[in-house]
């Protein structure tokens, strides 16, 4: 199965605590990301696809690009 196209199953709006997804931002080979607002704040929300330790690993990398 390739991964880039597997069907990311969403949480619950009781677990966003009141952010909303308003639209799939994009994903790829680790995840999948979707933009989330609340009170005029936007987020970012990503979900990966294995969260298995490589993918962590990539996704700390990630962070601390960020930084």
């Amino acid at each position: 199965m390739n991964r880039n196209k597997r069907k990311v199953k969403l949480p619950s709006s009781e677990q966003l605590q009141g952010w909303e997804i308003t639209k799939r931002i994009g994903g790829g080979g680790n995840g999948e990301v979707f933009r989330l607002e609340r009170n005029g704040q936007l987020r970012a929300l990503k979900i990966l696809h294995r969260g298995d330790r490589i993918d962590r690993d990539r996704f700390q990398d990630e962070i601390e690009a960020m930084r």
